[in-house]
């Protein structure tokens, strides 16, 4: 029987095979053309595994999208090329077959080098994705990718998105679910829509607390919200996600990450929205000055609040609602004040407090404590005012909370 190079052509018509197998000049001797009705044409393909597919799609819509969905969700023959041969285009079918994942299409009239030159195409084709497929193995092997999902793991994403990003000028997007979504959408879910939906020249990856970062090169931001939106169709009803873009033009990616996330912080906020980084209010608000620019303790009090108000206070409310599935039967508060701002977890056990303030006008102090029955646990960070990022502060929080809950 047929295994490698066979070509599957799927019809109930036994003239329509013999016309569509003397329109194929076969290349090799190996080569073999194999007819198969449309009863049972799934199982045949499975077990048979062709080169390509050809299908009889006139007046069979239904049983060939039956077809190709299941060819799609099944991995050992995902891969199989898959080309809809029309008696007359029907637009509206062929567009449909497109989005399901079709290869080519063809038309009973095309000609014989048609057929054929299509035909190789789509094998061509299927083993540059085999090897592309065995490439991404060997990256998940080395943790690079994401082995569930196939997007860049956390730990790489930051890098390989900034590189791609000096090549040329595009949109970034930070995408993350609603805080009260996070118990019905997981990342991976998300991660895998998104990937979906763009193009394979995007790039895609984890960046950590719940958040998927997306390049885009070569496509304004109004078009990344065209997509946003097509994305959040396809999400169940209960499921909301926000996301904040951010274009690149004659920035580096550090400010265009920075810009980036503080929209994505204002979308949260709102719940179920997606925001643009305008340049006159994200990318060119100056926060990042050397202590020595600062004149007195009151402009440096000034930056030191706006941190507050637009970095901290986000990352504390969102970072509540979430722990709160979490932690039972602990008392979870936030505040800021003129003091500075505090985060605090307390139980019958455990007291924990963690605080920023700004003693002086050359640095930013943050003071964790546990105070736990018979013990204390204290600690002391201290930073320059540029080094109070979101990714900081998330990091340093989350460290906190997993203390609170091992102590």
């Amino acid at each position: 029987m047929p295994q490698r190079n066979s070509l599957f052509f799927i019809s109930e018509n036994k003239k329509t095979a013999l016309l569509i197998q003397t329109k194929i000049m076969l290349a090799r001797d190996t080569d073999e053309f194999v007819h198969c009705d449309f009863e049972g044409c799934f199982e045949d393909v499975k077990k048979l595994n062709p080169s390509v597919v050809l299908f009889d799609i006139t007046e069979h819509e239904d049983e060939f999208f039956d077809f190709l969905n299941k060819l799609r969700q099944t991995p050992s023959v995902r891969h199989i090329p898959v080309i809809p041969v029309f008696k007359e285009i029907d637009e509206d079918v062929l567009c449909n077959a497109f989005e399901a994942g079709i290869s080519d299409f063809l038309t009973m009239n095309s000609t014989d080098s048609e057929f054929t030159v299509r035909i190789l195409i789509a094998m061509r084709k299927k083993q540059h994705e085999a090897d592309f497929e065995n490439k991404n193995n060997i990256l998940s092997q080395l943790k690079i990718l994401d082995k569930k999902t196939g997007i860049y793991a956390k730990n790489y994403t930051y890098t390989i998105i900034k590189a791609q990003s000096k090549k040329c000028t595009g949109s970034f997007a930070v995408i993350a679910p609603d805080v009260n979504t996070r118990n019905k959408l997981s990342p991976e879910h998300l991660a895998s829509l998104i990937k979906n939906n763009i193009r394979i020249s995007d790039f895609i990856g984890f960046s950590g607390d719940f958040k998927i970062y997306t390049w885009f090169p070569e496509t304004e931001p109004e078009n990344v919200l065209n997509i946003l939106y097509k994305i959040k169709k396809l999400l169940p009803a209960e499921c909301k996600i926000s996301a904040g873009v951010a274009k690149t033009n004659e920035i580096d990616f550090d400010r265009t990450e920075e810009a980036a996330n503080k929209a994505l912080s204002r979308a949260l906020l709102k719940e179920n929205a997606f925001v643009i980084a305008r340049e006159k209010d994200e990318l060119k608000e100056q926060f990042r000055k050397n202590p020595d620019e600062y004149k007195n303790f009151k402009i440096f009090r000034q930056d030191f609040f706006k941190k507050l108000e637009k970095i901290v206070s986000p990352i504390f409310f969102r970072t509540q609602k979430i722990i709160e599935e979490k932690l039972f039967q602990t008392e979870i508060t936030h505040e800021i004040s003129e003091d500075g701002c505090f985060f605090i977890l307390k139980n019958d056990s455990c007291n924990s407090t963690f605080r920023l303030t700004c003693p002086g006008y050359t640095r930013v102090n943050i003071d964790i404590a546990h105070f736990c029955e018979h013990e204390e646990y204290k600690d002391k960070i201290s930073m320059n005012i540029d080094e109070v990022t979101p990714e900081k502060i998330s990091a340093l929080l989350d460290d906190f909370i997993k203390t609170f809950q091992h102590l």
